[in-house]
């Protein structure tokens, strides 16, 4: 709204600025008072779209209007400014109109925008938590396979040192198989030949 506003006041300045030489030629207006109303209303237009920017938007508001009826009234000195004057005045009120439309459909978007940004939010804090859950999950599963795999391990262990005594007994059966025939085995506790 403030842009409109401080367009339509810079352009009203313009040809505030542009019908004191006419005041002056065409109508004959006295140069002095022409250049006086002149200048104090595009002045005014001017200090007016500077506080678009950067002041209160109910003083802008009510400045603005109140130039657009001084402008009207200018067309006291020169008749064409009471056209002008209705032209620029209705399209204030268009600006005014306009610029409330506008935040209107601003204040929407921004709404949207949040909704959106706070639904993403929550899926990703949903997606979050189902990752956690699954973690663990898939921990509680390793966990029960390494118990399974311990068991295993040690099973095959108690396995390999029963496997070892029996594997003795069969190296020492091979090594009297591998003692030449007909010669007898040792006496026990004799010392080997």
């Amino acid at each position: 709204m403030r842009r409109l506003c401080a367009t339509v006041l810079i352009m009203e300045a313009i040809v505030i600025g542009l019908a004191i030489p006419v005041a002056i030629k065409l109508e004959h207006a006295p140069r002095r008072d022409a250049v006086t109303a002149g200048a104090v209303l595009a002045v005014a237009a001017v200090l007016l779209a500077v506080l678009a920017a950067r002041g209160p938007l109910r003083l802008l508001l009510a400045g603005g209007s109140v130039l657009q009826v001084l402008v009207v009234a200018a067309g006291v000195i020169v008749p064409a400014m009471y056209v002008l004057g209705v032209i620029f005045a209705g399209l204030w009120a268009i600006g005014i109109w306009l610029g409330h439309r506008v935040e209107q459909v601003q204040a929407g978007f921004a709404q949207a925008a949040e909704a959106q940004a706070a639904e993403a939010q929550a899926a990703e804090a949903q997606a979050a938590q189902a990752q956690a859950s699954q973690a663990q999950a898939s921990q509680a599963q390793s966990g029960e396979a390494q118990g399974g795999q311990a068991q295993a391990v040690q099973a095959q262990a108690g396995m390999a040192q029963g496997g070892q005594g029996m594997g003795s007994q069969a190296g020492a059966g091979q090594v009297q198989a591998a003692r030449a025939p007909g010669v007898p085995p040792p006496a026990p506790g004799s010392p080997h030949r």
